[in-house]
């Protein structure tokens, strides 16, 4: 089967067609088994990664979540994306960064092409819609039944970073050769500002569903002062304590280096041993997957800073960002307004990426999709 057929449904428009399919009102499904029999009619065949399932978990309502498992068996085929480990369920984004970093200690990373026919010959399975709810609906359900999928976690998280200050990313790391670590006293008391602060930066810009901004506040805060005990414990510099414990080694910056751009450089550190341990590989191996070496991540990254000059931050966002990387598997993305300009934005900087993104299609509504040929 070709790539070509592929269609990743927003889950948000996804979620509408299985409210009206299953609808009491005729009308309804009549309009959304229209849309249905289009996409089945024209040889589309529904993406599904472990990304999308969360999203259809994390609704609160059980019949609602059922009803989106329903819809998949709608469709003849669906398309679903492994894990890289055998047995391990639907495949994430952490299957794809896999790959790619495989790619890249064999001499092959900035391939696009090969990372997306690698991942389609490896990772890419396709199942009757009822055999893809047989297989995994009793699984997930199951997850779901225990608590597993966080929504509340992702809209702090997703909060947490939207409301920094965005005029300290542009400083740079020289700045800190003029400062010194305070006493733990005055430590102290900029900590107590720092949280009143958050707190309220929380409630007028974090997600406006998140349920305890001042509990959020002050975990974080606690976080903080723990993650910053060691900075007190070595006879170095400010500069360089503030860089090691970002969990970034003095030789990937420079003096130049910006505040955002050393916490996107964390961000990425982080993320390459979470890749490189699953992988049963050492750690040593991260030199020679360096920054900004792999598409995906530039993908993300590329998103993480679009979104973070929206007005409100949304939990969402944090698998929007991942699933925005499966542009790269797919036909036919379908997004909203806000992020197909994001998407704009990223292939008017990076026009390659042009040839190799799946037609990213901008739907408001369901029936949009039946303009789809």
């Amino acid at each position: 089967m070709s790539k070509s057929k592929l269609i990743s449904i927003d889950t948000s428009i996804f979620g509408d067609i299985a409210k009206d399919y299953f609808s009491d009102n005729e009308v309804l499904r009549s309009k959304a088994k229209k849309t249905v029999d289009h996409l089945v009619r024209n040889g589309y065949i529904p993406f599904v990664t472990y990304h999308h399932i969360l999203e259809i978990l994390q609704h609160e309502d059980t019949g609602t979540v059922l009803n989106r498992w329903s819809l998949f068996q709608q469709f003849p085929y669906v398309a679903w994306l492994s894990s890289h480990d055998p047995n391990a369920g639907l495949g994430s984004i952490l299957d794809i960064h896999k790959i790619e970093v495989l790619l890249t200690l064999d001499g092959l990373g900035k391939n696009t092409d090969l990372l997306i026919q690698t991942v389609e010959e490896s990772l890419v399975n396709y199942s009757k819609g009822s055999e893809f709810v047989e297989l995994f609906q009793s699984l997930y359900m199951s997850i779901r039944d225990l608590g597993i999928p966080y929504s509340q976690r992702d809209k702090e998280i997703e909060s947490i970073c939207h409301v920094r200050d965005k005029a300290i990313d542009k400083i740079k790391l020289s700045s800190l050769f003029d400062y010194q670590l305070r006493n733990p006293t005055d430590l102290m008391e900029s900590l107590i500002a720092f949280e009143n602060n958050l707190c309220k930066h929380l409630q007028t810009s974090g997600d406006q569903k998140l349920s305890n901004p001042s509990e959020v506040a002050a975990n974080f805060t606690r976080d903080v002062l723990q993650s910053s005990v060691g900075m007190f414990g070595h006879d170095i510099s400010a500069y360089e304590a503030f860089v090691l414990s970002s969990g970034v080694k003095l030789e990937q910056v420079s003096k130049n280096t910006t505040i955002g751009q050393l916490g996107s450089l964390a961000v990425y550190n982080q993320q390459l041993k979470v890749v490189l341990n699953s992988l049963g590989l050492p750690e040593h191996l991260e030199k020679q997957v360096p920054y900004r070496s792999q598409i995906t991540w530039e993908i993300w990254d590329h998103f993480e800073t679009a979104m973070k000059f929206e007005k409100f931050a949304h939990g969402s966002n944090m698998q929007d960002k991942h699933m925005c990387v499966f542009a790269l598997f797919t036909s036919v993305f379908t997004v909203d307004k806000r992020v197909c300009e994001y998407f704009n934005q990223l292939t008017r900087k990076n026009k390659a990426l042009s040839s190799v993104l799946g037609s990213v299609v901008k739907v408001s509504h369901y029936s949009n999709l039946e303009v789809l040929d």
